[in-house]
């Protein structure tokens, strides 16, 4: 873990085909203030996981702050290939109506590449999701924030049940899209900021 007089080290845990490349602006937008990117998460002071990316995380790492973004655990129904079918389709008709279809393009390439090189990810992340059900991991960060997104075939129908059974985390409710953390890095970057430093 960082100490007081280095910077604090970030991890992201990224979810279905999920990596650097989709990751490129939140990475910059993190260096530029000043936090140092790690790839270990159970060392990191901070953990960025996205969607299928909280089923990764070792409950037993004391990490400071985790933020979990669009959690995988908010969905309503049981067909996993369905919710993914309602994700993309959300996605493409925002690109559509907002005339943003080269970067919705851009991301389906990387999310396709990155699911084509490693299909066993896929598969662990598939059968894990499947498995843990509709509940958020138990974690032992100082600091735990859930951002879910309305509408959102993920997250967005986290229930109060788990809302109750998790009463030591902070939940978020936002109007973007599944992926918006990817898109518009500045405002989860604030919000790990003040966690960080209150």
């Amino acid at each position: 873990m960082g100490s007081v007089d280095s910077s604090p080290t970030v991890a992201i845990a990224y979810g279905l085909g999920e990596g650097p490349a989709i990751s490129r602006r939140l990475r910059e937008g993190l260096a530029e203030k000043g936090y140092a990117l790690i790839d270990n998460v159970s060392q990191a002071d901070i953990v960025i996981a996205h969607s299928g990316g909280i089923y990764s995380l070792p409950t037993d790492a004391t990490n400071k702050v985790v933020l979990l973004v669009g959690p995988s655990c908010g969905r309503r129904g049981r067909s996993l290939a369905r919710m993914q079918f309602n994700k993309v389709g959300i996605d493409l008709r925002f690109a559509v109506k907002h005339r943003r279809v080269g970067g919705w393009l851009r991301k389906s390439y990387h999310n396709a590449a990155y699911v084509t090189r490693d299909p066993c990810a896929l598969r662990a992340m598939w059968r894990v999701a499947q498995s843990k059900g509709n509940f958020l991991p138990a974690l032992n960060a100082d600091k735990v924030a859930v951002i879910s997104y309305k509408g959102d075939p993920w997250s967005g129908y986290i229930d109060a049940q788990q809302v109750a059974s998790n009463e030591h985390y902070s939940f978020i409710e936002h109007n973007g899209l599944h992926d918006d953390l990817w898109t518009n890095p500045q405002e989860y970057i604030s919000v790990i900021q003040y966690l960080y430093e209150s």
